[in-house]
């Protein structure tokens, strides 16, 4: 699968009221040219935004499976199993089925966002 991710990024600037809780440095990501922006890094400087991470997906119910005991464990706190079930109740008609992940970050922020590979529907966002 070809990922276009000039495309993406302009397809999610044109859509941001898609995007749940958008965060205002990533309106502004969005808008900025890819290759203007520094390489990924874990080791970046902490507040300084950089190429967001992509790659194409394909989840199948041992991963369902997975989060559901995550969420029965509760290891990080009930805000956590929030996360984890809408991302269940989110990845569930997908099981199979490839997305398309990307993932930006700004020292520890991050956004993650799935999205159909053939429209770019975004179907899911999370922010930390």
């Amino acid at each position: 699968m070809d990922i276009n991710i000039e495309k993406i990024m302009s397809h999610l600037a044109g859509n941001l009221d898609a995007i749940k809780d958008i965060p205002a440095w990533l309106k502004i990501l969005l808008k900025s040219n890819y290759n203007e922006l520094p390489e990924f890094s874990y080791n970046q400087a902490e507040g300084h935004p950089c190429r967001p991470l992509i790659e194409v997906t394909k989840y199948d119910e041992s991963y369902i499976k997975f989060l559901e005991t995550q969420i029965q464990l509760k290891p990080r706190g009930p805000q956590s199993s929030d996360i984890l079930r809408k991302r269940i109740q989110m990845l569930k008609p997908y099981v199979n089925q490839s997305l398309i992940k990307i993932t930006f970050y700004k020292g520890c922020e991050y956004v993650t966002i799935r999205l159909k590979p053939d429209t770019l529907e975004i179907i899911y966002s999370e922010c930390n």
